[in-house]
């Protein structure tokens, strides 16, 4: 079987290919929800996730709460 998505190739025969998948939250000044948003992205059970995390030089906290999730990324 073959499958073409974007200019990729990705051939699968009798087997299930894993594909990676990238989540970028991008923030400025949202240290109210900025924590949840993280979490929601850690609870997710899906074996290959790159996660991503943009902050715009915040000033509220968002980077302390930032930080404080840092210990989650594996």
């Amino acid at each position: 079987m073959q499958y073409i998505a974007s200019n990729c190739v990705v051939y699968c025969v009798n087997r299930i290919r894993i594909v990676k998948v990238s989540i970028i939250t991008v923030s400025y000044n949202s240290a109210k929800t900025v924590g949840d948003t993280m979490q929601s992205v850690f609870r997710q059970t899906y074996s290959d996730i790159e996660y991503i995390v943009v902050d715009g030089a915040s000033t509220d906290g968002t980077q302390d709460v930032i930080r404080q999730n840092e210990p989650l990324f594996d």
